[in-house]
């Protein structure tokens, strides 16, 4: 069944939309959350660069987010509060912190789409984005925003004809 090529323009849009403001969601709640903590984690690497790859992939991996450190890592470059052979070793562990996570998932058999729970892990995400207590709400915040943008992935996919 052929979609109308004006339902899939503004579909490509609304869901390159969601994704956008999700990650921007994500950033900034993450910034708030644990900005000052990953700050000054980032500026004890400059003695090592294998103390400096292991940061990275550690953050990485505990946060869940390679596109939040690395706005971090470049506001912190900015700043010359750390060296440049310093944020290219956290770099590089970071892609190794997203990386390896990927690859036990796989290995252990978990396939399919994060996408497709995007809807039913909403509406247990709701309340907590909602909730009274600050830590719970903040979190709550984080996943909201993780789920926006796999709720844009997946409106995403359903887009794209399957062969």
């Amino acid at each position: 069944m052929a979609l109308h090529p004006i339902y899939v323009i503004f579909g490509f849009l609304g869901s390159l939309g969601l994704i956008v403001l999700g990650f921007q969601m994500f950033n900034s709640r993450l910034l708030l959350s644990f900005g000052s903590a990953i700050r000054n984690r980032l500026g004890e690497v400059d003695d090592s660069p294998v103390k400096a790859g292991l940061t990275g992939a550690a953050l990485t991996g505990s946060l869940k987010s390679y596109t939040g450190l690395m706005a971090l890592l470049m506001s912190q470059a900015n700043a010359a509060r750390i060296t440049g052979e310093a944020s290219i070793a956290v770099a590089l562990g970071a892609v190794v912190g997203q990386l390896v996570p990927m690859w036990i998932l796989g290995a252990l058999g978990f396939a399919g789409s994060l996408s497709d729970w995007a809807l039913p892990a909403m509406a247990l995400a709701v309340p907590v984005y909602f909730s009274q207590r600050r830590r719970v709400s903040r979190l709550g915040h984080l996943l909201v925003s993780l789920l926006i943008i796999l709720l844009g992935l997946f409106l995403l996919k359903r887009l794209i004809p399957q062969s």
